[in-house]
């Protein structure tokens, strides 16, 4: 039996974990910043309940781990960063040990940090798990903090450059960052040092968001504009791990459009059939990806042009397979659950966050005690082992899920899908 727990942050310096969608949250977490920008849970894909578990949470321009192992309805900071000196764009965790976490700003700089008393000698990454799990409140002297890489991301006058959004890629241990300037920068993490750059199109708009598919493959980013720029992870890749390259790559992505104006967040399905793009106009658009990638060739360019570059008239329009949408207000953030390509949450500055069934148009549920405009989501599924699985206990799997539309309900469980 699993259970999801889900994080909800906003406008105000409240988060709000639901283990139940039907009911009002359980646990509320206080911010230490005006606004909380994004969040992200620890680990990668269902985490048993014993396991420890945290959640990141970034502002402006702090970063705190809480410690939401427990069902404390207050959990404990584990940890505060400020390391960053203008709003931070993008966190995470190392997938796997939770051995760092990682966080990218509008200063220009991404950062992994940890705890210096959680650092074992014989790891290059300490993990968090080598501290304590009970613990009192982190006081401000307390809180020291060792940071293994710093990438500063500049520009050809040496002053810094926003870095929009961040991704980690485990398989070498480098960062994907999207910026200001319409750069995709790849870094090597344990040297702190820029690998490649490529630009997605020559307007060099500003990168805003950008994903990672769960089988590290594939890699969209969405820009200012609303066009998205899909591309093979392996072809941004130095072909030489250990000897540098020319920094300037000329890997020209597969490009959509999926928007006339700004798209807030940009997400991969888990088995990458789905590409979901939020609007601002109250609007979620979900393109199959087979219709992303089957899209009619760009026309030949012209002899004049450079051969490596897309020119700004190739853009191509694809039709959504769904298109969720309630008021007209900002969609600030989206998740899929976990192992499944089919339950998308959303989060909109109409203070709505929403369960959507992709099987079946028109049904949905609305979460309960969201009385502000909500900014980021995370999700996170937990598994139970037999000896704590308890009937009683509320899950999303098998709950039924009510249109408030036609009253209609339909069970939740990944695998079915069946209106009654």
């Amino acid at each position: 039996m699993n259970r999801f727990l889900l994080a909800v942050g906003g406008y105000d310096t409240t988060i709000r974990l639901f283990d139940n969608i039907q009911l009002p949250p359980a646990r509320t977490l206080q911010f230490c910043d005006q606004q909380i920008i994004r969040l992200a849970f620890s680990g990668s894909g269902p985490v048993p309940v014993t396991s420890p578990l945290f959640l990141a949470v970034a502002g402006s321009p702090s970063v705190a781990v809480y410690d939401v192992t427990s069902h404390d309805t207050s959990p404990n900071i584990f940890a505060i960063f400020q390391g960053h000196l203008e709003a931070v764009t993008a966190v995470g965790f190392e997938p796997k040990h939770t051995a760092f976490v990682f966080s990218a700003s509008e200063d220009g700089t991404l950062q992994t940090w940890i705890p210096k008393l959680a650092a074992p000698a014989q790891s290059p990454y300490p993990s968090f798990h080598s501290r304590p799990i009970q613990h009192p409140m982190i006081s401000p002297a307390s809180s020291q903090f060792s940071v293994p890489a710093k990438m500063v991301n500049k520009k050809d006058n040496g002053k810094n450059v926003p870095i929009h959004d961040a991704v980690y890629f485990p398989p070498h241990d480098y960062f994907f960052t999207a910026d200001f300037l319409g750069r995709l920068r790849v870094w090597d993490h344990r040297t702190a040092s820029l690998r490649s750059e490529h630009i997605p199109h020559p307007s060099k708009r500003n990168l805003q968001c950008m994903d990672l598919s769960h089988d590290y493959r594939t890699l969209v980013i969405a820009n200012f504009d609303g066009l998205v720029f899909v591309y093979e992870t392996a072809a941004l890749l130095p072909h030489d791990m250990h000897h540098p390259e020319p920094l300037e790559h000329h890997v020209i992505p597969l490009t959509v459009r999926a928007s006339n104006s700004y798209i807030p967040r940009i997400k991969l399905s888990h088995n990458c059939n789905y590409l979901v793009c939020s609007t601002r106009s109250g609007a979620t658009r979900v393109y199959r990806m087979s219709d992303v990638c089957t899209i009619p060739e760009p026309s030949p360019q012209r002899s004049d042009q450079d051969s490596s570059e897309p020119s700004e008239d190739e853009d191509r329009y694809i039709m959504p397979f769904r298109e969720p949408h309630l008021r007209p207000g900002w969609i600030w953030d989206v998740s899929f659950i976990e192992g499944s390509d089919d339950y998308l949450f959303t989060c909109s500055s109409t203070a709505q966050v929403m369960l959507w069934d992709l099987n079946n148009v028109g049904h949905y549920t609305e979460l309960k005690g969201i009385t502000r405009p909500a900014s980021c989501i995370a999700l996170r599924e937990r598994t139970t082992p037999p000896s704590l699985q308890n009937p009683a206990n509320a899950t999303l799997t098998g709950q039924r899920m009510r249109n408030p539309v036609n009253g209609r309900t339909v069970r939740f469980a990944c695998n079915d899908s069946s209106v009654s």
